[in-house]
């Protein structure tokens, strides 16, 4: 049996080779308004309306040709085309309470959080069974695989059966708090805990359990998986998130403005992928004379995929590394949204005469491309100190501090306290991380603050003294959810 998963949800993946995939979609249902919603995977086309004359939806769960939700009101299961046509509100009847809902290739599966019952009926709507499984509590979520049924009991845990309804085990999960939606993969199984912000996760035999796998997902109702992505129905923010399925490159806004209510369940259909495309894979400084870092160059980094790109990080490399500098870093750290872009600067500032060259390697969870690499290079001349670009003068203080270490050593540290003129090249921020090197070799590192005095004070832990000459200075803070990384050269007297 092929593996599909539903919860308050469902996936399906690519078909068998030679076919040609699903379309590729996200729907909700918004259960106020009685209306399936639907969205291309990277978030785009969203129609609030895609159905409509539903009764109190709440689950939702496709496969190849189907979508299907349940009509909580009228107890019965509607079921329309992925496109929204030859809607009908009453494909199974006679179930009783229908919350959650899933589908493989022989059934659908419902949960009512009325009786705490599990149904099933044939996958052309015939033979439905209400009592296929007893004994539960409140099922919000519910999912299938080649093996098990998995559904919420409650609010506190997760109960299994074999996909004949033998041997349930209701306690399956008994640690997930709060858990409504449910989804599984080949690997794990995954909940929606609401009234927090969180998405738990264990491993397919319940062990390693992880309520807080994703911290960032307000108040979910509804979880799916689908092809090595996680999403998931927001009630706070009306909308829907979504992140790898290793928990990172959260994104908390993928789909924006389901109906008031909603959306309550998810399904998705298809394949998002991450691409990250670079504007440039080689940059040429020309000639800059010896530690004039000049004007920087910038490479833009656009998600030219289907769903979120999270960049890791920019970093330097090659025999002349400590020539270049990154000055502005806008994309490390952070999650771009499909066809957005965000861009990294460097500066080239050549300590000898000569060819320099090196590498910017950029490191993301673009699946085909996870490192891209852009090709520095300038060459470097001699010429007068006063023809050098202005630096930023900073002056710092060193003080001695003495504590007692963990075995009652006595450890002395040189603080130092630096004071400087705030430039809009150090970016806009309250609070920073401070870092100066010279090169590959950092002197010191510490915290950096911002005065009313348009000034910057900058605390700093020396790791070798702070003497009189030219250094870089990198900055790095954040602002709401995104981080910036800001360098350029210093004097300090």
């Amino acid at each position: 049996m092929a593996l599909v998963v539903a919860v308050v949800a469902a996936v399906l993946g690519f078909g068998a080779p030679g076919r040609a995939a699903n379309p590729s979609f996200i729907y909700w249902s918004n259960d106020l308004t009685g209306r399936i919603g639907r969205a291309n995977i990277d978030g785009t086309g969203v129609n609030q309306g895609l159905i409509g004359g539903a009764s109190v939806p709440a689950g939702v769960a496709v496969n190849a040709e189907h979508v299907y939700w349940t009509n909580h009101r009228t107890g019965t299961i509607g079921r329309a085309t992925l496109g929204g046509a030859d809607v009908n509100q009453g494909f199974v009847t006679g179930a009783h309470g229908p919350y959650a809902l899933a589908v493989d290739d022989g059934h659908i599966y419902w949960g009512s959080d009325v009786d705490g019952t599990i149904g099933r009926a044939n996958l052309d709507g015939t033979d439905p069974q209400q009592k296929f499984i007893s004994g539960a509590t409140h099922v919000y979520g519910i999912a299938v695989d080649g093996q098990h049924i998995y559904w919420s009991n409650g609010h506190g845990g997760i109960g299994r059966a074999n996909l004949d309804g033998t041997k349930v085990d209701q306690s399956f999960i008994a640690n997930a708090p709060g858990v409504r939606g449910v989804a599984v993969d080949s690997e794990h199984v995954y909940w929606a805990q609401s009234g927090s912000a969180t998405i738990g996760r264990a491993n397919l035999d319940g062990s390693s359990v992880n309520a807080n796998f994703i911290r960032t997902a307000p108040n979910p109702a509804a979880v799916a998986v689908a092809n090595g992505r996680i999403y998931w129905s927001s009630l706070d923010i009306n909308g829907i998130g979504t992140a790898s399925a290793d928990g990172t490159g959260v994104l908390e806004d993928l789909v924006k403005g389901a109906d008031e209510g909603g959306p309550v369940g998810i399904a998705v259909t298809g394949a998002a992928l991450p691409r990250a495309t670079v504007s440039r894979t080689k940059i040429e400084f020309g000639t800059h004379g010896l530690h004039d870092f000049g004007k920087p160059e910038t490479v833009t980094i656009t998600d030219t995929g289907s769903a979120p790109l999270a960049v890791a990080n920019a970093t330097l490399s090659g025999h002349d590394a400590d020539d270049f500098l990154i000055s502005s870093d806008d994309c490390s750290g952070n999650v771009v949204r499909p066809g957005a872009s965000c861009g990294i600067s460097v500066l080239f500032g050549p300590r000898s005469a000569g060819t320099r060259a090196a590498t910017l390697t950029i490191t993301s969870d673009d699946p085909v491309s996870p490192m891209i690499q852009v090709a520095l290079s300038g060459t470097g001349v001699q010429q007068s100190t006063a023809a050098l670009t202005p630096t930023e003068l900073i002056t710092c203080k060193t003080a001695n501090t003495t504590f007692t270490g963990a075995r009652d050593d006595r450890v002395h540290t040189h603080v130092a306290r630096c004071t400087g003129k705030l430039v809009p090249r150090m970016g806009r921020f309250t609070t920073a991380r401070a870092i100066v090197s010279r090169g590959s070799v950092i002197d010191a590192s510490g915290s950096a603050a911002k005065t009313g005095q348009e000034r910057i004070v900058m605390v700093l832990t020396e790791l070798r003294p702070l003497r009189p000459g030219r250094y870089v200075l990198s900055l790095r803070h954040r602002q709401g959810r995104r981080w910036f990384d800001r360098g350029l050269p210093i004097r300090i007297d």
